[in-house]
C-alpha cells in the first residue's frame, strides 16, 4: 500500500464522491501516485471551465485581454538607439486596421508602407503576429536608404 487513508473511502461500489471528500483526497494525495477517478462530477467540470474562462476573460479586472505589440517607425536594420521612440498598441483584427492605427499613432500616411518583424521579414497577415512582438513600419524611402547602404 502507499499509505493512503481509506477510512472515508466508498467501499460499497458507488460511482460518485462528495465534493468535500474529493477535495480532501486531492489535498492529501502523494506526489508520484496517481489517483484515478472514473467519472468527474458536473460541478467540478463546471468549476474548472469557469476558472479557465475567468483567466481568459479577466486581465487585471479590465476586461478581455488583447495581444499587444510594440511598433517602431523605420527599417529595423537602419534604426539606432537615437531613433524615434516606439508605440505600444493593441493588435486589431486586420492588417488594414493595423496600418491605419500605426499611421494615426505616428502621424503619416501608411499607403505603400509595409510592416516587418525585427529581422526585416515582411508581415502580410495579422495571424502571424504574437503578443509582445516588435513590429516596424517601413516606408518607401527607408528601402532607398537600405539599398544605398548596401552599395
Amino acid at each position: 500500500m502507499n499509505g493512503a487513508n481509506i477510512d472515508k473511502a466508498n467501499l460499497h461500489g458507488g460511482e460518485t464522491i462528495a465534493n468535500g471528500e474529493f477535495e480532501e483526497v486531492i489535498k492529501k494525495r502523494e506526489v508520484g501516485y496517481s489517483i484515478t477517478i472514473s467519472e468527474i462530477q458536473k460541478e467540478f467540470k463546471q468549476n474548472v471551465a469557469n476558472r479557465d474562462e475567468r483567466e481568459k476573460v479577466m486581465w487585471g479586472g479590465r476586461g478581455i485581454m488583447y495581444p499587444r505589440a510594440s511598433v517602431y517607425r523605420g527599417h529595423p536594420l537602419l534604426r539606432n538607439t537615437s531613433s524615434e521612440a516606439g508605440k505600444l498598441i493593441r493588435l486589431p483584427n486586420t492588417m488594414e486596421q493595423l496600418k491605419h492605427l500605426i499611421g494615426k499613432k505616428f502621424g503619416f500616411d501608411t499607403n505603400g508602407a509595409i510592416i516587418t518583424n525585427e529581422e526585416g521579414a515582411e508581415i502580410d497577415s495579422i495571424e502571424v503576429i504574437r503578443d509582445n512582438d516588435r513590429l516596424f513600419i517601413v516606408e518607401e524611402y527607408d528601402f532607398i536608404k537600405l539599398d544605398a547602404n548596401k552599395l
